[in-house]
């Protein structure tokens, strides 16, 4: 139709979101491919039509999770959650967005943009975690060598919010590259940064700037210690204590 200038044939992607029609099917998936020699800079959207508009008609595209990519988490093997409940009694569990007791548990977020390459699973998925915590607003995991922060103020949300930017909410997933295996045990907040534990280094992770950023985190080694993988360290006062076995002695 007059030299493909009229009629567009989008069977499942399109070279750049301006190619996209504002008329659709709902829920219609397509690729936006971005610049052929650039494999990371392409993204999935889906159709939604205007509220009341049926299931074909005039609406907008919104980022989408490829089709076929698992997007879920398993609650069972998530942290979970101690919460006290308005009876007084206390629920402990599944963060699985349930309703338990008059309260809605919190529930882990999956990936809800991209695939495996544009929004890779979190270094956890898979691998034991070793440790839990808080450091600037964000929930903090150890799993294998390396430190996984949810988005800030979001402790739930373990992906990236969009693919098409990074965001300096989104989560930040660091690994402690060494010349020797590191597993990371134990993360202890120090003045403004975070010491991570591992059974013979440590390793400080801190922020280029000011703000703690998916850009502007970073890890270096800051001692080499041997220390005992059962026993935690803490804070005390300006120090951080923790146990060294020497023989028949700690």
């Amino acid at each position: 139709a007059r030299a493909n200038a009229d009629i567009t044939a989008i069977p499942s992607s399109v070279q750049s979101f301006t190619q996209l029609p504002t008329i659709a099917p709902q829920g219609y998936q397509v690729e936006v491919i971005g610049d052929p020699g650039n494999r990371y800079d392409g993204y999935y959207v889906a159709f939604q039509v205007r509220d009341g508009a049926g299931a074909f008609g005039e609406g907008s595209w919104e980022e989408t999770v490829a089709p076929g990519v698992e997007y879920r988490l398993n609650p069972a093997t998530m942290p979970h959650v101690l919460v006290r409940l308005a009876s007084g009694q206390f629920y402990f569990g599944p963060a699985d967005g349930t309703t338990y007791g008059g309260y809605e548990l919190p529930s882990w977020g999956g990936r809800t943009a991209g695939d495996y390459e544009s929004a890779p699973d979190p270094t956890f998925i898979g691998k034991p975690i070793n440790d839990i915590f808080v450091y600037r607003n964000r929930l903090g995991l150890l799993a294998d060598e390396a430190v996984i922060l949810s988005r800030a103020q979001d402790f739930f949300e373990v992906f990236p919010e969009t693919t098409i930017a990074v965001l300096d909410s989104d989560p930040i997933d660091l690994s402690a590259s060494n010349n020797q295996v590191s597993l990371l045990r134990y993360a202890v907040a120090y003045q403004d940064e975070l010491i991570l534990f591992s059974d013979q280094l440590q390793f400080r992770l801190g922020s280029a700037e000011q703000v703690l950023t998916p850009s502007t985190a970073q890890i270096t080694i800051l001692t080499q210690f041997e220390i005992d993988p059962d026993v935690r360290p803490i804070q005390v006062a300006g120090a951080i204590v923790f146990a060294q076995k020497n023989g028949q002695w700690t």
